[in-house]
């Protein structure tokens, strides 16, 4: 029921579809992949009665809806099996870079999709003078915006991703070994050698300025490290009872988000090398 009802209020309010995907890795992490497909279907069938019944669109909402299901069984099936969190954020990483390969398999070039769909509604939106006070034309503005709208797609699903599973993660902690999530959350570390690979990435992608997939690879793989950034600042301000400043960070990621990823990603980055929790532990010690 909670994972059908919010599917289909996510179509009004789309971040209410993190719930139910939540909700199905929870149902993965606490009862294994079999019982979560069984439940997944039961909600799919309610899904497509639900939207064809109030919105006339039974199979769009049930497609949108297994877009974030089905990543997240294989999310929490590697949860469940593996019990390491950094395992399973960076298989949502996987799963978002494959996101991002497909919109150039099937769109050959996501730009022009994005810049021929977008051109009609900022076409109508420019009626209005909207650009007259900064000198541009509908025709810049698609330009513009078509030119990171496939990565930025990609990286909000990436994080929609991490943030359900670590929200199963957590109503599962709370059921079984509270306090057991912010421990792992606290002492998430991704890999080096994913530090590694983003290095060639980084240089491909300056030297050539027609890299464009190789961009939007980088900055999944920055986005990533922004939720170690993200722990370590968990971690490090929690040890020094700073919650006014964990407050500031949050504050900082709504109204100011592509700044604060990119620099909680160079933190994140950073603590792979220099292990900054572990040198304030020992600070304190």
């Amino acid at each position: 029921m909670v994972i059908a009802t919010t599917a289909i209020l996510a179509v009004l309010l789309p971040p209410v579809g993190v719930l139910s995907a939540a909700a199905v890795a929870l149902v993965v992490m606490a009862n294994g992949v079999r019982e979560s497909l069984f439940v997944v279907a039961i909600a799919l069938l309610a899904v497509w009665g639900l939207g064809e019944f109030i919105l006339q669109a039974g199979v769009v909402v049930g497609i949108s809806a297994l877009v974030l299901w089905l990543p997240m069984i294989l999310l929490g099936g590697l949860q469940r099996w593996s019990q390491y969190l950094p395992w399973s954020v960076e298989a949502a990483l996987l799963v978002a870079l494959v996101a991002l390969g497909l919109q150039y398999v099937v769109f050959d070039d996501p730009v022009a999709y994005w810049s021929e769909l977008l051109l009609p509604v900022i076409e109508e939106i420019a009626k209005g003078g909207a650009f007259e006070a900064s000198g541009g034309t509908a025709e810049s503005v698609v330009a513009d915006i078509a030119q990171v709208l496939p990565t930025m797609l990609t990286v909000g699903f990436f994080l929609q991703l991490v943030i359900a599973l670590f929200i199963g993660r957590w109503w599962q902690s709370l059921l079984y070994n509270p306090g057991g999530f912010r421990e792992e959350f606290y002492s998430l570390r991704l890999s080096r050698i994913l530090a590694l690979a983003v290095i060639p990435l980084m240089l491909v992608g300056i030297i050539s300025s027609e890299a464009m997939m190789l961009d939007g690879v980088v900055m999944l793989v920055m986005a990533a490290f922004a939720i170690q950034g993200l722990a370590v600042a968990h971690a490090s301000l929690n040890g020094m009872n700073a919650g006014g400043w964990l407050i500031a960070v949050y504050v900082l990621l709504l109204f100011a988000g592509p700044w604060m990823l990119m620099l909680l990603g160079f933190a994140g980055y950073a603590d792979v090398w220099m292990d900054f929790r572990q040198r304030f532990l020992n600070k304190q010690d």
